[in-house]
Parts: C-alpha cells; structure tokens; sequence
C-alpha cells in the first residue's frame, strides 16, 4: 500500500516541484549552518559569541510564531513563502558583499541572521501549512517520507558541500549556496500550477482570542499537550548540543575542520537511516513505542559524544551522532505525520505557531544557556549536561497518551478553542 501511495505521491507534478526546491534549500542551508560558526571564530569573536549567534537566529521564534501562524490561517501561504525567499535571498546577498569587501563584522552578521530567522519563521509555518493543500490526508506519510528523506539528505550533502568549497574559497564565500537555495526555492513556488485553497474564515476566534487559538488547540489535545512539553524540554539541551557539537570537536577534542567536517558528514547518515527506518518501522510497530524509542536513541547519541576522549574519541563522535540522527528524524517523521493528520485544518497554521514557540522557541535559550556554561563550565561539562537533560526529558514521552498510540493514526479532533465556549454560542458563530 505504501509503494502505491509513494508512486502517486510522485506522478503529482506540483508535489515533484516543491519536493525539488525544498530539497536545494535544505542543502543550502546545512551549508551555512556548518560555516556559520566558522565565520564567528574567523571574526575573533570566540566561542561564547557562537552561542549567541545561534540565538539569534532562533530568537524570532518566540517573538514571531504565534503572528505568523496566524497570518498564514488567514492567508495565501504560497505568496509568504515567496516574500520570505527573496528577503532572505537579498540580505544573505548582502552579507556576500561586505564579506568581500572586508567590512563584514560580527554585529552586521548577528543582524542579518535576525532577519533571515525572522523570515525563516514565517516560511517554515507556512510551509507546514501548504502541504496538506498539495497533497491528500492519505498521502501525507508518503509526502512527509519524501521531504525529510531530503532534509535528511541534506544533512550528508550540505556539510560535504561546504567542506569541499572551505578547501578553495574563504570560508564566507560558502554562503553563495544559501543565497542559490532561497532563489531556486522561490522560483519552484511560482510555478506551481495547483490553485492554493482561499483561507477558511474564522469567525469564532477574532482579534487576541484567534492568535491564542492554536495555543489552546494543542494544550486541549491528548496528543499534541505531551509531544509539545517533550520537545520543548529535550530541545533546551538539543540547543546547548547543536551549537556546540562542532566547536567540541575542533576546540576539546583537536580535531581539524577537515576532520570535523568528515565527522559531520558519516554521523549525519543517521538522519537519513531514521527516516528510512522510521518509514519502515511504521507500517509494523505502534505509533507511540516508536516515538518513544526514537526520543531514547537521540539521547544516548548525546551521551556517547559527550564522553568522546582520547583514543577511541572519533568512533564515539560517529556513532553518537548516527545514533541521534536516527533518534531524531524518526521522531520527526512519526510527529509530523501525526500533527498533520488530527489538526483541523482552520487552525493548522496556528497548532504550528504555537508548537514553533514551544519547541524550536527553547532553542535560543539553550543557544544562550550553554553560551554562559561554556565560559563558567568549559566545553565538555556543558557537553555532558547536555546529555543528561536530553535522557531525563525521554520521560515526558514514556508516561504519556502518546506512548499508547496504536498503528492507527487518531482522527481529526474537533476545535478546542471552539469546542470549549457555550454550545449556543459556538452552534450560532458557526451557522454565521
């Protein structure tokens, strides 16, 4: 059955298109998250000053989430998409030529990545939004499989890329690829031929009470409360870890960034495994055991490259990083999936602000969190703290409804934040 739906997924011209541009934007931006913290050491700005920049980057995710889910509920998502392509395409640009000219400084960079993270938001939300318009509620587990075997192919091709173009060009110079990525993206959403949906009015849920819909949606659901408090928490420590994973190795371990980057490159094969396992583990094990083991393996991934040293350091980083890949791209299939398939559609564009605040928001706080450890701890403390807020969060999944869903997806749940007002009220504000 799932080959079926694959190959139908496939013969959808439009979905082959936006899977094109999707994929070249996720090579791109793996690039320039793999420079961006070589470009903060080049500038003389230190270690700590990457935590930092990782938070700005993030930042607007808390500010901006719940607006721009909003926004897209009330929208077209494909024109925001567009918008959000060319601006960040025009400041990466920008940033090109100051580097060029030698006039790129630490603050110019931490600015621009505000904006980009600002336009990033938007995009990302919307993006969540579109596909259940390009694609039917019975294809979306073929299409989230093939988007994330692509985002996980770009965490293979994306550091490849930018530690063969560090071997010829100036270490800012990488970033031409980003700015590719956000055009060729932009162009692919242009030439869709799929008539995007108009937005369903909300008349129930106006002003503040609309914006807080998606927040209310997903603290009432059975399902979505226990995975939002999850990945909030375990992406608290994933922050501190992502920023530093790579600074550990070049710094405490002695790695060069050539190494460092082959490192990168075979562990980020455990992003690509998961969501081939994950695909594969779907169609025979419970829902809720396998996001529950995909939560485990990524931490223990956190604890083994924690521990690296000495001699056996490099087979350690490997494997650790192949176990949290695994462990993470499963669970994002498997959560996404399931988000798509109980979310109503009026409030799609909100559930995923809200769940952007609450998970990718605590990210930035991490950022900055292991930003102030790493002065006051060093690098491998901060390391191991890490790892162990990622184990004790495993928990929140484990003693969950969500670890008792079955093979079967949950049906489409009702909307909360209308569901919970006055029978007569909410019977009249939908007739209207």
């Amino acid at each position: 059955m799932e080959t079926s739906l694959r190959k139908s997924v496939w013969r959808d011209r439009d979905f082959r298109l936006f899977w094109s541009g999707q994929s070249i934007a996720q090579v791109g931006g793996q690039v320039s998250q793999f420079a961006l913290p070589l470009i903060v050491l080049q500038l003389g700005a230190g270690s700590a000053a990457v935590g930092f920049l990782r938070a700005a980057a993030l930042l607007p995710q808390l500010v901006l989430s719940l607006p721009a889910g909003r926004l897209a509920d009330r929208s077209r998502c494909r024109p925001l998409m567009i918008v959000s392509d060319v601006v960040r395409f025009a400041v990466t640009f920008a940033l090109l030529v100051a580097a060029s000219l030698h006039l790129l400084g630490f603050w110019q960079l931490l600015a621009a990545v505000l904006v980009i993270g600002s336009c990033t938001v938007l995009y990302d939300i919307c993006y969540q939004s579109t596909l259940p318009s390009l694609v039917s509620r019975d294809h979306l587990a073929s299409a989230n499989f093939a988007l994330e075997a692509s985002r996980s192919f770009a965490t293979l091709a994306g550091p490849a890329a930018a530690g063969f173009l560090i071997g010829f060009l100036p270490i800012w110079a990488v970033l031409c690829a980003d700015a590719v990525a956000f055009a060729v993206s932009a162009v692919t959403l242009v030439f869709l031929h799929k008539q995007e949906p108009a937005p369903i009015p909300h008349t129930a849920t106006q002003g503040s009470k609309g914006m807080l819909a998606g927040m209310r949606q997903v603290w009432h659901s059975p399902v979505l409360r226990p995975m939002m408090l999850f990945v909030s928490s375990r992406n608290l420590f994933a922050g501190i870890f992502a920023t530093y994973v790579l600074v550990f190795q070049v710094e405490e371990l002695g790695f060069s960034m050539t190494q460092a980057a082959i490192v990168e490159i075979v562990g980020n094969v455990g992003f690509l495994l998961g969501v081939v396992a994950g695909s594969w583990l779907a169609r025979r094990l419970r829902t809720g055991p396998l996001l529950c083991g995909g939560a485990l393996v990524s931490a223990l991934g956190m604890t083994a490259i924690s521990l690296a040293d000495g001699p056996p350091a490099l087979p350690l980083m490997i494997a650790g990083l192949v176990a949290y890949g695994v462990g993470v791209a499963s669970n994002n299939l498997q959560s996404m999936t399931l988000r798509l398939s109980i979310t109503p559609t009026e409030v799609l564009g909100r559930v995923n602000g809200a769940l952007r605040v609450a998970n990718v928001g605590s990210l930035p706080v991490g950022a900055m969190l292991g930003g102030i450890l790493t002065a006051s701890l060093g690098l491998r403390t901060t390391m191991i703290i890490a790892a162990a807020g990622g184990l004790a969060t495993t928990a929140v999944l484990v003693f969950s409804h969500v670890a008792r869903i079955g093979r079967t997806l949950p049906p489409v749940e009702p909307i909360w934040a209308v569901a919970e007002r006055a029978p007569a009220t909410a019977a009249k504000e939908r007739s209207a």
